[in-house]
């Protein structure tokens, strides 16, 4: 039991250490100059267009912390209530975007869901859920380099057979 308990803060300090790492990657990913590649745009299309709950249940929310940290600009609705949003907290950012600029938001709302969604503390631990390793061999193939404690739950999760996979 002791180990376990050893493992366990372990593990959770090494998923949360990974966090900032991981988002800044994400945020420098959001923040690249020109068009996104084919799998940024159909790994974006697909959460926003599939059926995930993850996705409506974030969307639900009406957060915009992620969405602005991963875009570098200031939360519009950093001072204000969460019951008094701002409407169009994007508007101004959405005008003056081009063309080859717009996945950037829509890429940043995906990765703040899979963030606040999929990567949560206890996403670690088994049994690793879809939403979790997907996410993580995304980025991974962004040459994104994944932490240790990263590293082994996706590896654990690749490991697992397929008819068991959350």
């Amino acid at each position: 039991m002791a180990e376990k308990r050893r493992r366990t803060i372990r593990y959770n300090a090494a998923w949360r250490q990974a966090r900032p790492v991981r988002q800044e990657f994400i945020a420098n990913l959001c923040t690249r100059p020109g068009d996104a590649t084919d799998e940024i745009w159909k790994f974006t299309l697909s959460t926003i267009t599939g059926t995930s709950a993850m996705y409506s249940q974030y969307i639900a929310r009406h957060r915009t912390d992620l969405i602005s940290a991963f875009l570098k600009i200031k939360d519009p609705n950093h001072d204000s209530e969460p019951w008094r949003r701002v409407e169009d907290p994007f508007g101004p950012l959405i005008a003056r975007t081009g063309a080859t600029g717009r996945w950037r938001l829509l890429f940043a709302q995906v990765a703040a869901v899979y963030e606040h969604q999929a990567m949560s503390d206890q996403a670690w631990r088994n049994p690793v859920s879809k939403d979790t390793t997907n996410w993580l061999a995304f980025l991974q193939r962004q040459k994104y380099a994944l932490s240790d404690i990263e590293a082994e739950v996706l590896d654990s999760a690749r490991e697992r057979p397929s008819s068991s996979a959350a």
